[in-house]
């Protein structure tokens, strides 16, 4: 017998410890490498890879999209610095809502021509640029062109002229910081479908960026087990759903949609700022410059996301440089050309373009709100997107095409594209974006081709007026069976077009008041009539100004608190914009005489009625209210002490502190002795800046025509 000795089997390996293994392979009880940000299981399985401990597992639970505002019940504790997430999270961490480093070192402007600072410092301090058509060049124009040696009634010494502090202004308190955030971490389910639904009734029927269906495939998949879900995602090529986008982006473009919801959501209403900029935050990860290395679609539909939540923050700094970063990736994605498109279906391409003339847009509209050159110059040459929804647009079919008789809600966004072209025509005629230039310089006497320019882009706009879908068109009922869908479209095309009308004839407007030998400046209703034809022309230039804002403000008062209003931010711009046109008007007894005194009375009590009611969304709106008052007034009694000796108008009762004088005040005939006997009238002299409380809640000007909501 032959005895064998047992021999030792092989060692057996030891398994690498893994610290701590994805949810996915958790829930699936499977073998996790802890790799990340994605594991090898979950890249073999083509899932989500999602690492997060266990007290910070986001909500799964019942619910729909669409819930309503009345269900939703949030207790005040939930509220941790606006940033609303699971309860068992909620004690983690303190949120920041705003960088204070970075607002240290912005320019005191905000993204939507908000300044902020006092007018006690020079422009030149600042480290950033702003030209001809931002707000704030506008003011600077005109203090440059105003005596600087004006001195007010009851004031013993000369006033130095005071130009705008751009730099070196501490706007916001210090908060909390947030050292560990997570940008996975929702909100409980009721509140996130309420932000979500607000996002999509209010801002993505102007704005489709994002496709609908792919987006909530992909949203509903974070509530439910991973089990029930696989496989059931197949949208390809389609950006923010897609089901090889990264999970980082979606949370990313997520939070992105949960913070533009904020904007209209009653629920976080008192605490509106704090809670979006909390989820604000959590799309940082985006704005990293080695993230943007693996970027694509997404990413780039994310970043203008981003773009139209920081559109109505208080810097302006991040705006344009995340809109910058958008269109560089555009570009480097190949947005911006058709090659390649044989190999995508068809709503892949729709996508692209979308996201591509979205870039365009965006970009144009913040360079005319700071007066920077804009990075896409030219007009696109990329055919516009098909007016198609996006529940025609499936990624699996070889074409689509919108039902005939149902007009897509995509139509009013390739409207504004459209508009956006003659917004282009104009700042290209009348306003210098390659850098500063002396003030008073836009429309000078003699430069009638600048005339032909504006009479051309009228013509222009009347155009676009005439071709309009039936729908979208303002000035005539729509006769239909069912209610008009298309209602609050047609009113924020209306608000657009109106500001665009301003911002046409805004240089002529401005340069006619300020120029001090304007000959049609004389009060005199002869002198009207027989002006030389040049001058005639800039009088009906300056009466078309005013009666487009005086159709702005009647908009904004009528739409401000209802369904059919843009975002509260908007409105307030628009309400400021128009108020200051009314109140140059005010300044010319011919334009008085014209547009009739009463008008501008009606105007002006609509634009503090619509200040008031905003008033409810945002203290900016009483600021901006108070601060038109503060003008007005203060336009009443500037006048230069060589006339005060020809007038008696220090002899007249000056209105209160707490009462604002009326058009009344502002039409007085001692207007006529000045421009007859050739005194040196300025309508916006140097007292009518010296001490305006002009801090972080103060528009200066319009909305400079961006877009949005």
């Amino acid at each position: 017998m032959v005895i064998t000795t047992p021999t030792n089997p092989p060692r057996r390996l030891k398994r690498k410890r893994v610290g701590v293994a994805c949810n996915t392979c958790r829930s699936l009880k499977i073998r996790c490498d802890g790799v990340r940000p994605h594991c090898g299981t979950c890249q073999r399985r083509r899932d989500r890879c999602i690492f997060k401990d266990d007290d910070l597992r986001p909500l799964r639970d019942g619910g729909s999209p669409g819930t309503r505002e009345d269900a939703i019940v949030i207790s005040p504790s939930q509220l941790n610095y606006g940033l609303l997430c699971h309860e068992s999270a909620s004690s983690a961490s303190s949120v920041t809502t705003r960088d204070t480093r970075h607002d240290q070192d912005d320019a005191g402007v905000t993204a939507m021509g908000l300044t902020i600072g006092p007018l006690d410092r020079d422009q030149n301090t600042s480290r950033e640029f702003f030209g001809d058509s931002s707000t704030v060049a506008f003011i600077q124009q005109l203090q440059h062109s105003i005596p600087p040696t004006f001195t007010g009634p009851g004031s013993g010494h000369e006033a130095p002229c005071r130009s705008i502090d751009l730099h070196n202004f501490d706007r916001h308190p210090k908060l909390p910081t947030e050292p560990n955030s997570s940008v996975e971490l929702l909100p409980p389910r009721p509140l996130a479908d309420h932000l979500v639904d607000c996002y999509f009734s209010k801002i993505h029927t102007l704005y489709p960026f994002v496709h609908k269906d792919a987006f909530f495939s992909a949203y509903r998949s974070l509530w439910a087990p991973s089990e029930s879900i696989r496989g059931t995602n197949t949208v390809h090529g389609l950006g923010i759903g897609d089901i090889a986008v990264n999970h980082t982006t979606f949370h990313c473009a997520l939070n992105a949609i949960f913070a533009l919801g904020c904007q209209f959501s009653n629920v976080v209403q008192a605490q509106r700022e704090t809670t979006s900029e909390a989820f604000y935050r959590r799309c940082k990860p985006v704005l990293d410059v080695e993230y943007l290395e693996g970027g694509d679609l997404a990413v780039c539909q994310t970043l203008l996301l981003i773009t139209h939540y920081l559109q109505c923050s208080r810097t302006p700094s991040r705006c344009w440089h995340v809109i910058g970063m958008a269109c560089r990736l555009a570009q480097a994605l190949g947005l911006h050309s058709d090659l390649g498109n044989e190999r995508r279906s068809f709503a892949e391409i729709q996508l692209r373009r979308r996201v591509w003339h979205g870039c365009v847009m965006l970009d144009l509209a913040i360079s005319t709100i700071l007066g920077r050159p804009a990075m896409i110059a030219q007009k696109p040459v990329t055919p516009l997107p098909e007016a198609i929804d996006d529940c025609y647009l499936l990624a699996s079919a070889p074409t689509c095409k919108q039902p005939p008789r149902v007009l897509s809600r995509v139509v009013w966004f390739i409207e504004t594209l459209k508009l956006y072209d003659t917004l282009r025509k104009i700042l290209k005629s009348l306003y210098d974006s390659a850098g500063p230039t002396e003030a008073g310089n836009h429309v000078p006497a003699g430069n009638t081709w600048q005339i032909q320019n504006i009479i051309e882009i009228d013509a222009d706009l009347e155009h676009f007026k005439t071709k309009l879908p039936e729908a979208l068109m303002w000035d005539h009922e729509v006769l239909r069976d069912g209610p008009d869908n298309f209602q609050r479209e047609k009113c924020l095309l209306q608000a657009r077009f109106s500001y665009l009308k301003i911002l046409l004839y805004r240089p002529i407007l401005s340069q006619t008041l300020r120029n001090s030998n304007a000959t049609w400046c004389s009060e005199s209703n002869d002198s009207t009539h027989h002006a030389p034809l040049y001058s005639r022309v800039n009088l009906d230039c300056s009466i078309y100004c005013v009666n487009a804002a005086i159709d702005l403000i009647s908009l904004v008062h009528q739409t401000c608190n209802t369904d059919l209003s843009s975002v509260w931010c908007y409105n307030v711009f628009y309400a400021f914009t128009a108020g200051s046109v009314i109140l140059l008007a005010g300044l010319s007894q011919s334009l008085v005489n014209n547009v009739t005194q009463e008008a501008l009375e009606q105007s002006w009590q609509k634009c503090q009625s619509a200040l008031s009611k905003l008033g409810l969304y945002s203290s900016t709106a009483e600021r901006c209210a108070e601060n038109l008052r503060t003008i007005k007034a203060r336009c009443s009694i500037t006048i230069p002490h060589s006339a005060m000796s020809t007038t008696n108008i220090l002899s007249q009762e000056q209105p209160s502190a707490n009462q604002s004088p009326t058009f009344e005040q502002l039409d007085n005939d001692e207007h006529d002795d000045l421009a007859s006997e050739g005194t040196e009238y300025s309508p916006l002299a140097d007292d009518l800046f010296r001490d305006l409380d002009f801090n972080e809640d103060t528009f200066f000007d319009p909305f400079w025509f961006s877009l949005q909501f």
